[in-house]
């Protein structure tokens, strides 16, 4: 479940890193500029909320390749692409044991980044 935690964590970040940029502007040289655009604090925001999204699909494509193992049925080809490639990464957890999640999210990540999930999927 500390997946799940930690993934409800990042989207929660998202809505606070979502807060307009604008609303922060504030009069800066005694008054003579009285708007400050804060587009790089904005920029840096929405490269966080970014990266924290990559990190939940992550998390939800290790959670959804966990969940299909215990189904007995087959799944559908792409579907079963898809599981084969996030095993090639990812291991399947069969006991109730301390899991390395960072490194398995991270994994997954960069596969989604690196286009190779998108290749699979198209």
């Amino acid at each position: 479940m500390m997946t799940q935690y930690l993934a409800a964590d990042l989207v929660s970040q998202n809505k606070t890193l979502a807060h307009p940029a604008s609303v922060d502007s504030i009069p800066v040289s005694a008054g003579q500029e009285d708007f400050v655009s804060m587009g790089m604090s904005a920029c840096q925001r929405v490269a966080e909320i970014c990266q924290n999204t990559l990190n939940i699909l992550a998390i939800e494509l290790i959670c959804a390749a966990q969940a299909i193992e215990f189904i007995k049925e087959k799944p559908a080809n792409k579907i079963f692409e898809v599981l084969s490639l996030i095993r090639n990464y990812v291991s399947f957890v069969s006991d109730d044991s301390a899991m390395n999640m960072r490194k398995d999210i991270l994994r997954v990540a960069e596969i989604i980044k690196n286009k190779e999930l998108l290749n699979v999927i198209k």
